[in-house]
């Protein structure tokens, strides 16, 4: 798993903030998730994993996350 090999940021800045909003909106969209069910909550796990492993540019996260299942 990611998590156990990923450097974590101390802190997340504004800019990628907007970047994770914006892809976790469209995955969301894009496969009629309601936010806040479960299937989403694993989408933002799954992004914020991909995230602390280094992808910063929303093309791939979206690329990444195209396959990704709900669940990790």
């Amino acid at each position: 798993m990611l998590r156990n090999h990923a450097i974590v940021p101390s802190v997340i800045s504004p800019d990628e903030l907007a970047t994770l909003q914006g892809v976790f909106d469209k995955v969301c969209a894009r496969r009629g998730l309601a936010k806040g069910t479960p299937e989403a909550t694993g989408i933002a796990e799954i992004l914020m994993d991909i995230f602390q492993s280094g992808v910063r540019i929303e093309e791939q996260l979206l690329t990444m996350l195209s396959g990704a299942r709900s669940y990790p």
